[in-house]
């Protein structure tokens, strides 16, 4: 038994470690640099692939494309500069069949004041850096975002979404991940079909709407946060630091109120865990 054990152990390590040379080995495929500035727009569209977006210092883009032979083989790269705005298309070529083991990814550079809209079918999306209105979209990966100032709409149909100093307002949804927030200055809604829902906020109330499936909501505001709070559970509890009375009835629990002579409306509601208003600390 001792020997299988180690034999398992030692075939998942083979594994793992064929999938992290795959990813060390891929090829840059394509490779570009644009002429733009500041207030323009980058617009990304894959049909697969993970999408890596930084801001750098210099008035252009830069565009790299990475993949392994199939994706060489199969896939073709279009992009188009109008004006300083930028357009990128990674696609199957119409010969191409049903494939497997294709690993794509785009790593872009691009200033730091810029719009950015971008599409993937099924990959993870990774933006840091950048001040503008941001659109992000993922068929099946997560997204994680960082050190963004402007609007923000961001959709995957079942990863994770995960934000880190955000100003601004933020839409969040995710047909089955969790949703992680610590933000300022904007409004707030976020939903999960099926996850956790985290959310540490900080700055003036423009208003916050929280909703799960069938996960637990934590909230996080500062102390003197004006607001008109609504908070309910179906089948979980609720917990508050600010005096909310909490009422329950048929296994439905509900906490309305005021919290520092009132504001715009914070709303929390799971129909299967526990929702958490608490103290920024």
């Amino acid at each position: 038994m001792k020997k299988l054990f180690t034999l398992s152990v030692l075939v998942l390590l083979f594994f793992f470690a064929l999938k992290f040379v795959s990813a060390d080995d891929l090829k840059t495929l394509k490779e570009e640099t644009f002429s733009s500035s500041n207030g323009k727009e980058l617009i990304v569209t894959m049909q697969s692939g993970d999408v890596k977006i930084i801001s750098g210092v210099k008035q252009e883009v830069y565009v790299k494309i990475l993949g392994n032979d199939n994706a060489k083989e199969y896939y073709e790269y279009s992009s188009k500069n109008d004006g300083g705005n930028i357009s990128i298309e990674v696609r199957l070529k119409k010969s191409a069949g049903i494939l497997n083991n294709v690993e794509l990814k785009a790593e872009i550079m691009l200033p730091s004041e810029f719009n950015v809209n971008v599409t993937t079918s099924g990959g993870d999306i990774n933006l840091s850096g950048i001040s503008g209105i941001t659109k992000l979209t993922t068929a099946g990966g997560d997204i994680k975002c960082d050190n963004i100032n402007g609007k923000s709409d961001l959709t995957t149909a079942g990863g994770d979404i995960k934000c880190d100093n955000i100003k601004g307002n933020i839409e969040a949804n995710t047909s089955g991940g969790d949703i992680k927030i610590k933000c300022s200055d904007g409004s707030i809604e976020a939903k999960t079909s099926g996850g956790d829902v985290k959310v540490e906020y900080s700055g003036v109330n423009y208003g916050i709407k929280l909703k799960t499936m069938g996960g637990d909501i934590r909230l996080s505001v500062p102390t003197d946060f004006a607001a008109n709070a609504e908070l309910a559970t179906m089948g979980g509890s609720i917990k508050t630091d600010f005096g909310l009375e909490v009422k329950e009835k048929n296994g439905k629990s509900k906490a309305e109120g005021i919290l520092n002579r009132g504001g715009k409306i914070i709303e929390c509601s799971t129909m299967g865990g526990d929702v958490i208003l608490s103290k920024l600390k």
